[in-house]
């Protein structure tokens, strides 16, 4: 089966729900990091141009990916700029280091 990576970057205050959200669905590994950047809303030359979020990043079967898009969609969006992103992305290669 083909493996997909899904990553996010979201609003701080919405993880504690998405990470309760997914492991519902069954997720059982999420990587959460905290990250710093700017996107459509930023307003450049300011001292607040840079906003803080977090990025989740799920690697995953492809079947479960678009269900793993709806629930963050679904818990993260506010309606207002800073919402933050979903991507899926191809893995070529998947390899679990505890096994040989």
């Amino acid at each position: 089966m083909d493996k997909k990576k899904v990553t996010a970057i979201i609003r701080t205050d919405v993880v504690d729900e998405i990470e309760t959200r997914l492991h519902r669905l069954g997720i059982r590994g999420v990587s959460v990091s905290r990250v710093e950047g700017y996107g459509e809303h930023t307003k450049f030359w300011t001292p607040d141009s840079v906003s803080s979020h977090l990025q989740i990043d799920i690697f995953t079967d492809e079947d479960r990916a678009q269900a793993i898009v709806d629930t963050i969609l679904s818990t993260a969006r506010g309606g207002a700029p800073g919402d933050g992103i979903v991507a899926v992305l191809p893995v070529e290669k998947f390899y679990r280091i505890r096994e040989p």
